[in-house]
């Protein structure tokens, strides 16, 4: 059945919030700074000995049904990949938000919120279609860049925005107080003409 990409309220996320965004991996990117990352940083797959499993809705600050209490959604763009009538993706782009650090404060930036696919769905290329969907929203919006927040403990989703043509932007192994073992990476695409390439 064909997948629909569709356009939603910020106001009533209970359909979207639904959509499992949880995972589990054996595989984790180590970084490792050579001469304490004077000589650059390496990244190496490295297998667990037991799996470890990511639920970024765990946490309520996280939670797409907390997001009202938390952030002004207004300049916030929503959409769900529905086949028929269910709901099996979707994805938040974030814009011109006070408050919302990721922005920098800055009005040429958005930020890939959130983008999430029921595991049943995954390696469909639904995440792609929703992905591309935001950041033509973002080029409408006149960003010149757009990012997204990932982690080395997801190397599935470090893949996807390399291939989609994101530049690793910050490595930041100190980001998480509660998960020293993560590491933030953020991914930058550039929307200036002539430079992102849409697949």
């Amino acid at each position: 059945m064909e997948i629909k990409i569709e356009e939603i309220s910020g106001t009533n996320l209970s359909e979207y919030g639904k959509i499992p965004i949880s995972f589990s991996t054996n595989i984790i990117l180590q970084v490792i700074p050579r001469v304490k990352g004077m000589s650059g940083i390496e990244f190496k797959e490295t297998i667990l000995k037991e799996p470890i499993k990511v639920d970024h809705d765990a946490s309520p600050n996280l939670s797409p049904f907390n997001w009202k209490d938390n952030f002004d959604l207004s300049n916030w763009s929503f959409w769900l990949a529905k086949q028929g009538e269910k709901a099996v993706g979707g994805i938040t782009l974030a814009f011109s938000t006070p408050g919302v650090n990721m922005l920098e404060g800055r009005e040429d930036l958005g930020v890939i919120w959130d983008l999430r696919v029921n595991p049943e769905f995954r390696g469909q290329g639904i995440g792609k279609k929703l992905f591309v969907t935001a950041l033509e929203r973002a080029r409408e919006l006149g960003c010149s860049f757009v990012k997204v927040e990932t982690q080395n403990t997801n190397p599935m989703a470090c893949r996807f925005y390399s291939e989609m043509g994101g530049e690793l932007g910050v490595i930041n192994r100190f980001a998480y107080k509660d998960n020293p073992q993560e590491t933030m990476l953020l991914w930058y695409f550039s929307l200036r003409e002539g430079k992102f390439w849409i697949p």
